[in-house]
This record gives C-alpha cells, sequence and structure tokens, in this order.
C-alpha cells in the first residue's frame, strides 16, 4: 500500500494517537500539518498507571481505559464494542478525505 496520505488524532484534537496511511488513487491532497503529540498514552505500564491525553485503543489487555473512554477518545459514540473500536477509523479521518476528495472531482 502507497502511503499517499498519512493522518494522526491528534491532527483533528483527538485522544488517541493512531497514524493511519491512505491510498488516494488517481488524485492527491496534502496532508495537514502533523501536530505534536500533548504527552503520553494514559494506562498501566509495568504496573503503574500513567496520566495522559491519549488512550490506547487495541488489543484486549487491561489498563487501556474503559469502552467510555475510547468512545471519546475516538470521536465514535454509537459503538460500544470493544474489538470494532479497536478496528474503528476515527470519523474525522474520513471526513477529512471525503471533503478533499469531493474538491479534487468538482475542481
Amino acid at each position: 500500500m502507497r502511503r499517499d496520505l498519512t493522518l494522526c488524532g491528534e491532527t483533528f484534537g483527538l485522544g488517541v494517537i493512531r497514524h493511519r496511511y491512505f491510498e488516494l488513487g488517481r488524485w492527491s491532497t496534502e496532508a495537514p500539518e502533523h501536530a505534536p503529540h500533548r504527552g503520553r498514552v494514559a494506562g498501566y505500564r509495568h504496573g503503574q498507571w500513567y496520566e495522559g491525553p491519549y488512550f490506547a485503543v487495541y488489543g484486549n489487555g487491561g489498563g487501556k481505559g474503559s469502552v467510555e473512554q475510547w468512545q471519546t477518545a475516538m470521536g465514535i459514540d454509537w459503538l460500544d464494542d470493544r474489538v470494532l473500536l479497536a478496528e474503528a477509523i476515527p470519523p474525522a479521518y474520513t471526513e477529512f478525505v471525503g471533503a478533499r476528495l469531493l474538491k479534487a472531482v468538482t475542481a
């Protein structure tokens, strides 16, 4: 897969660091500036709890936040299954790519 576009949750003010790559096909767009990450991922690491503005939205291990925290971090309020949330792409990414695609095809 080509990495024509890379998006990160921080770009959209989300509580998840989720870099995702998009292959755009026969059109292109500039990627938004990658904002610096604001701190660590909240959760247990080696028996110690760390505070941070992000949650690790993946896997089944403990100490990664609740379903509600994952929903908030991803900007998804209609999905409450951890497995599906872990696989989801934040809607902000879809909105960004869709808006840029519409602009490209109508130009």
